[in-house]
């Protein structure tokens, strides 16, 4: 076969023997080069594009999941911990919140999740303990892969082992920090699974504000509509103390009417008596 129809092939690996060839070979070998540094260049873009459409898909359907409504965010959470780990497929993660502790601010562990089934932990760590304390004091993404000994467990149907790939996303927007995601796996996050992760922070981020600021409204309101029922409650109380008052007095002036009636007839059979 010639060499310019293994090149009309794509056969771009193709061989040409330059014995006789000149320039024209020259020029064939060229365009050959040419023709493959493009393709190569297509199939680069063509993998980045791809990538790029699965950090938008990935996106697209966790926010489906922070636009449902909750009455737990507890649930809320879990639905967050789950959804990303099933689209990274990771192994195992957990959903660390920043709440209010008896000396300040503390991360508790919400939810955790692990082979396709819930697992109720309780938590708490304190702001620069640990790794998960660390992450959150410094606001930055965690990616290790040389974990500590013992740090966590992976468990699965062929027992307990140590996962290769530990990250640890911290929950920020506007430098203001929500909490943490730890998520553990038996494989390398690549640089693409970390953008998604990173852009999926400050959505669910933002989301956690945006529910704390619902929670804080909600409960002004309950706290304003408790204050006005004693309000009114009071001036009820106000108006019947004054309708028993105004009863009172009501009676004690028929009383004094009554007792200036009988002096009054006194006085009128006295003085009969009297001429």
């Amino acid at each position: 076969m010639l060499f310019t129809e293994k090149i009309g092939r794509n056969e771009l690996d193709s061989n040409l023997d330059l014995n006789n060839k000149g320039k024209l070979g020259q020029a064939l070998l060229s365009m050959r080069d040419n023709l493959n540094e493009v393709t190569k260049q297509n199939e680069i873009q063509k993998l980045q594009e791809q990538k790029r459409n699965w950090v938008i898909k990935g996106l697209a359907e966790l926010g489906n999941v922070l636009r449902s409504n909750y009455d737990d965010t507890s649930e809320l959470y879990f639905n967050i911990l789950r959804t990303i780990i099933n689209y990274i497929n990771a192994n195992q993660g957990g959903f660390i919140i920043l709440t209010d502790g008896d000396k300040g601010k503390i991360l508790e562990l919400s939810s955790s999740y692990a082979y396709d089934r819930r697992k109720y932990l309780t938590k708490k760590i304190e702001i620069g303990e640990g790794l998960i304390g660390q992450c959150a004091y410094e606001k930055q993404i965690t990616d290790i892969t040389d974990i500590p000994e013992d740090y966590i467990n992976i468990t699965s149907g062929l027992g307990k082992s140590n996962p290769r790939n530990l990250i640890l996303v911290p929950l920020v927007i506007n430098d203001e920090l929500y909490g943490v995601i730890e998520l553990a796996s038996f494989e390398v996050f690549d640089e693409h699974t970390i953008d998604y992760l990173t852009q999926s922070a400050e959505s669910v981020a933002s989301s956690i504000a945006s529910v704390e600021i619902n929670n804080k409204t909600k409960l002004l309101l309950e706290k304003t509509k408790v204050q006005a029922e004693e309000i009114a409650s009071r001036e009820e109380e106000m108006r019947q103390n004054m309708e028993e008052l105004e009863a009172t007095q009501e009676e004690s002036s028929r009383k004094v009417e009554h007792l200036e009636q009988i002096i009054a007839e006194l006085r009128k059979s006295k003085e009969k008596k009297s001429g």
